[in-house]
């Protein structure tokens, strides 16, 4: 995955891994993703501003969830009249948990931008889009080994695709 973080990641702590266990706590009247930022249960991270005033999470509910990032270029933006800091980051996650990259970095305290969930609410307007994005896509499937009619038969192959992100 591509990311445009808001903020700048440390050059000397630019590649790591965030392991943080992800579950579920009750807000209000429903559920809402977080990260386990103690590895204790004892505080649950939903926000970069701060605004976590809940700890319990739901019973049964937490899982070990891993994230391997890599910060690749430092930059600006302007928005408002104002210039913010960005960095671009790849994210591989290990594990696949709901909202996993996006708390994640926010436990950073640098959400990715646009992410109104777990970002701040003045975070960057990047055109009010999430700037996360699936740069490659694989999986595995089933191909014919050669295009000769009867003679064809089925073999395992590797289904790549790659997309350039939109920001």
């Amino acid at each position: 995955y591509a990311a445009l973080v808001e903020g700048s990641v440390d050059k000397d702590s630019s590649a790591g891994v965030i392991s943080h266990a992800i579950g579920k706590v009750w807000v209000d009247d429903h559920n809402e993703w977080a990260c386990d930022l103690h590895d204790d249960a004892s505080f649950a991270f939903i926000r970069h501003n701060g605004s976590s005033d809940t700890t319990t999470f739901v019973p049964d509910s937490l899982r070990d969830a891993t994230t391997l990032y890599k910060a690749v270029d430092w930059g600006t933006v302007q928005t408002n009249g104002h210039s913010k800091s960005v960095t671009r980051v790849e994210l591989t996650p290990v594990t696949g948990r709901g909202h996993q990259l996006r708390l994640h970095m926010a436990s950073m305290r640098h959400p990715i931008v646009g992410d109104y969930m777990h970002g701040d609410k003045g975070t960057i307007n990047k055109e009010e889009q999430l700037c996360l994005h699936a740069s490659q896509l694989s999986m595995d499937s089933f191909c014919f080994a050669s295009n000769d009619g009867e003679n064809a038969s089925l073999q395992r192959c590797r289904i790549v695709i790659e997309s350039t992100p939109p920001f």
